[in-house]
């Protein structure tokens, strides 16, 4: 056989080859070939909210670097760390079990971009004066476990160091990359200067019992902050969390007890877990890129984030609070123009019980949301017991699937009055005692229906409320907003209530506001906040808000808020799906798809161009 004929076949086989590799390539996981993705990579979408990565709290730890702290020294065993200046440097991708006390240092994860780095703190006490006890300059991704039965702490000084402003490190942890947290272990951080736990991209929390302390934020994050099956206390002088993008709080517990405002991003999203919030003006806000990042508005301090460069204003359907299970409670004794629940856009609650007191001077709302804007406030499950002021009182909208009742008193009601809602056979399906007094209340549950008559218990006096509307509002007090009430299709039904009932007495002096809870204790422990369900709870655990469980109700023709598919499970609970995974993960396989029909045209042209080649080198006429 001549060269020339050999190298032609070679030509055939190696296209042939080609094409062979491309149609699978297109067809792979339906024949059956495993697909190998990073599973901690940014754009996949594997899972909606976490990883396997995130939500593995007891990973292997046989080959692990061991590093011991002993006050000023520092013991290594194994590779990929060492000592510099009296901290400890992590420089490649492995596992690292860390123990013992550091009397003035910082662990610091200094590895390649694409590293990923598993520390695990199994008793350890960091003191560090002036930078992060915790540093993360480079790393694909760190996963910080604290070990089961452990208690560890963090706590840093209140002048940082020129190189670390430089660097625009501003909390006792702060992460260049992605940082996620689990475990079983328990936590302590806390700070003098700026925030207690900084992250420059995503943070994720899905295990382990946190205490933050913190003059400004208790967390700060420049992207999406996700949350479970943890449990969290917070206390900040500004927001207890920021997130430039998204908060997504799935499960745990999550108490604030003391904070200007709770939970600050974009897009806020809730879908399960027990939440308790104290705080001086918002207690939830989606602040859509106004420029409003806290403390009474304007720019965040220092280089905090890009988007605070710009203050791109965003339409009222990209911000939005979603409030989809679990339970939530919300108490303000002292804001002035504050909301419980505060959206620049939507505001959809599709389940959960939620209870929100807040004082009723002023402008205090329960609940408020950008209709100035185009957004909506709509309740298509769960339960809701809200009060606040009436002046500038928003309800819920007429196209709610769930009908909600907006209720004002002029002359207001003092604080801690029981607030109770029967149906006509005596049933109870709201009730609570509501911590600070108030002017107006939002009430809603699965179980009121249009054409029923309820009667509504305030402090002991009552009236019967016939429900003609599915957003309806009653009661005697105006809101000023606009010069009357701004509850979607509602009536105001002025001195008196409708159908002639009785204008209730509810006269009460407006000047003795509920104090502040102290929260100055013993011990440094931090005070329980209120028991809601009027039953003594068990010591040393997080109250919970009254037990209203419900059936929830058919849905209506109500505008759907957007698609949190539910396909996914891990540990049995159903995690919505991340709208903008799904989207990107929609665009590869488009994309791919595309290459590989690309590819195959490509191929068959480079084999009918060899077959022409090699045809034309014998002198032969190929057609």
């Amino acid at each position: 056989m001549s060269t020339h004929r050999l190298f032609d076949r070679l030509c055939v086989v190696v296209i042939l080859i080609a094409l062979l590799v491309t149609v699978l390539f297109m067809n792979g996981e339906r024949l059956g070939i495993t697909l190998v993705v990073d599973a901690d990579a940014e754009n996949h979408a594997g899972s909606d909210f976490f990883t396997k990565n995130d939500l593995n709290g007891d990973w292997d730890t046989t080959d692990a670097t061991a590093i011991s702290l002993e006050g000023e020294s520092i013991h290594i065993s194994g590779n990929g760390a060492y000592v510099l200046d009296g901290d400890v440097i992590i420089s490649q991708t492995g596992k690292y079990v860390i123990s013992g006390a550091l009397q003035d240092g910082s662990i610091i994860v200094r590895a390649k971009k694409n590293s990923k780095v598993w520390l695990l703190f199994n008793g350890v006490e960091i003191n560090c004066s002036d930078d992060a006890c915790l540093r993360v300059d480079q790393a694909d991704k760190v996963f910080l476990t604290l070990a089961d039965g452990t208690e560890n702490s963090l706590v840093s000084g209140a002048d940082y160091s020129e190189t670390a402003l430089a660097d625009g490190t501003n909390g006792v942890i702060y992460a260049h990359d992605d940082l996620t947290i689990n475990g079983s272990g328990t936590l302590t951080i806390t700070a003098a200067y700026r925030h207690g736990l900084v992250a420059k991209d995503d943070l994720v929390i899905t295990g382990g019992t946190l205490s933050i302390t913190a003059p400004q934020d208790g967390i700060h994050v420049n992207e999406t902050f996700s949350f479970t099956e943890a449990s969290l206390t917070i206390t900040a002088g500004d927001d207890a969390i920021h997130a430039d993008d998204q908060i997504n709080i799935l499960g745990g517990s999550l108490l604030i007890t003391d904070c200007y405002e709770g939970l600050e991003a974009v897009i806020i999203q809730i879908f399960d877990g027990d939440l308790v919030i104290y705080s001086q003006d918002d207690a939830l806000n989606a602040n859509g890129y106004t420029g409003d990042f806290g403390m009474g508005g304007g720019m965040p301090w220092g280089n905090e984030s890009s988007v605070s460069e710009s203050a791109e204003v965003l339409s009222a359907e990209e911000t939005y609070v979603l409030i989809a299970g679990g339970s939530l409670t919300i108490v303000n004794a002292t804001g002035q123009d504050a909301d419980g629940i505060d959206s620049n856009g939507c505001l959809y609650i599709t389940g959960g019980d939620i209870h929100i007191s807040l004082s009723g001077d002023g402008t205090n709302n329960a609940i408020d949301y950008g209709s100035e804007n185009g957004g909506v406030a709509e309740i298509s499950g769960g339960t809701i017991l809200a009060g606040g002021g009436s002046q500038m009182v928003e309800g819920f909208a007429a196209s709610s699937a769930q009908c909600s009742i907006l209720y004002n008193i002029s002359g207001g009601v003092e604080a801690g009055a029981l607030i109770t809602l029967t149906d006509a056979e005596g049933n109870t399906l709201l009730s609570g005692d509501m911590t600070c007094g108030f002017s107006s209340l939002i009430l809603s549950c699965p179980e009121m229906q249009v054409g029923e008559t309820y009667t509504l218990t305030i402090d002991g006096s009552t009236e019967e409320i016939a429900l003609t509307e599915v957003s309806s509002t009653y009661g005697d007090a105006q809101s000023a907003f606009f010069g009357g009430n701004r509850n979607g299709g509602g009536r105001q039904f002025m001195g008196g209530g409708q159908g002639g009932f009785a204008r209730m007495d509810f006269s009460g002096d407006d000047s003795e506001q509920p104090s502040p809870p102290d929260w100055n204790s013993e011990d440094g422990v931090m005070p329980s906040p209120p028991d809601w369900s009027n039953e003594n709870s068990e010591e040393g655990s997080m109250p919970s808000p009254p037990d209203w469980s419900n059936e929830s109700s058919e849905d209506g023709a109500m505008p759907s808020p957007p698609d949190w598919n539910q396909e996914n499970d891990i540990g049995g609970m159903p995690f919505p799906a991340d709208q903008s995974l799904a989207e990107n993960a929609a665009d590869v396989s488009a994309a791919n798809e595309t290459t590989s029909w690309l590819l195959i045209g490509v191929s068959l042209l480079a084999l009918l161009l060899g077959l022409i080649i090699a045809a034309l080198s014998k002198g032969k006429n190929l057609f």
